[in-house]
């Protein structure tokens, strides 16, 4: 008799979030954000089979990624930022989304490096706003307005592995 234990399972709020992007959600510079193969492949691996979820990418979905993208020749340090920083938007935008639906209006961000500004109170209500407007910009507007750039919440940067926690009133978060 063998014992299967499975964690968690679909990131369903991020898969969500992911459908809410009429074109998908922009990549990168350097892939054609218009490909929906790209972007379900990522939605698939990514939220779907939970690849990374519990530390980094193994170099075959590194490579897969490279093969559907069309970037070869690109080192794996590159490939992975691609696919980091695509995810972590996705993440905090659902996440942001799903804290504004439960009447919650500030948040901190957590968990990221030492160059993330690390527990920055973030208002949601501006955070939604902005997740709204993203949604109504073409690839072109969103990589030159958006893309890499300090917006209020996370992630911060293209590096930025920041999340977003609720913050409600009456919790001590000193610890």
């Amino acid at each position: 008799m063998s014992v299967g234990i499975q964690f968690g399972g679909p990131d369903r709020v991020s898969i969500a979030t992911a459908k809410t992007f009429p074109s998908g959600l922009f990549i990168s510079h350097l892939v054609d954000n218009y490909d929906q193969n790209l972007q379900s492949f990522l939605v698939g691996r990514y939220f779907t089979d939970g690849v990374a979820l519990f530390g980094r990418e193994s170099v075959d979905e590194l490579n897969d990624f490279r093969q559907i993208a069309g970037l070869v020749d690109a080192p794996d340090r590159e490939i992975y930022e691609i696919i980091r920083y695509w995810v972590q938007r996705l993440r905090n935008y659902g996440h942001v989304e799903t804290l504004v639906m439960a009447e919650i209006e500030r948040a901190r961000s957590v968990g990221g490096s030492d160059d993330c500004p690390d527990r920055r109170k973030i208002s949601l209500v501006k955070a939604k706003r902005s997740i709204d407007w993203f949604r109504s910009l073409s690839h072109e507007q969103y990589a030159i307005e958006v893309y890499g750039r300090n917006l209020g919440f996370p992630p911060y940067n293209v590096a930025c592995e920041c999340r977003i926690e609720g913050i409600i009133a009456g919790i001590d978060y000193s610890r």
